[in-house]
C-alpha cells in the first residue's frame, strides 16, 4: 500500500466520522480519536514518540525503541505531539511520574534554547 493511499484513507476515515481533528493510528492500523484514548495510552504514546526520535540523553522513563512503518512520517509525529500534549494537559488523572517525565521533555528544550542563547544551563537529571 502506498503512502498516498494510506494518507487518503486516513482523511476519508476522519471525514466519515465527521472529525477534522488528529487521529492516532495504532500498530494494527486502527485509528483513534485522542480525546477518547485513556490517559495512560496517551502518555505512553507521547513517550514512545519522544524516546524514538530524540537523542539518547533526552530520553525519559522506560525506553523501548521501535521500528515504524512508512505511515509514521516526521510530520505525522509532529502532528501527534501537537495534539497529544494539550489533551494530556486537560486530563485530571495524569500520574505524578508521567508529569515529571513530561517536565523532563520540556526541560530538554529549555536547556537547548539556553545553550543556543549562551545563557546558563539548567540540568535536571533523569531518574
Amino acid at each position: 500500500m502506498t503512502m498516498d493511499l494510506v494518507a487518503a484513507r486516513s482523511v476519508a476515515k476522519a471525514k466519515e466520522t465527521g472529525l477534522t481533528a488528529f487521529l492516532w493510528r495504532d500498530r494494527t492500523g486502527e485509528f483513534h480519536r485522542i480525546d477518547r484514548m485513556e490517559t495512560r495510552h496517551l502518555f505512553f504514546t507521547l513517550r514512545m514518540i519522544w524516546n524514538n526520535h530524540m537523542p539518547r540523553d533526552a530520553r525519559v522513563g522506560d525506553v523501548r525503541l521501535y521500528s515504524f512503518g512508512p505511515y509514521y512520517t516526521p510530520s505525522y509525529f509532529r502532528d501527534a505531539i501537537a495534539a497529544i500534549l494539550p489533551e494530556l494537559r486537560g486530563r485530571n488523572d495524569i500520574r505524578r511520574e508521567w508529569m515529571r517525565q513530561i517536565e523532563q521533555m520540556f526541560a530538554y528544550f529549555n536547556n537547548a534554547n539556553r545553550i543556543q542563547s549562551g545563557a546558563p544551563l539548567r540540568v535536571s537529571a533523569a531518574q
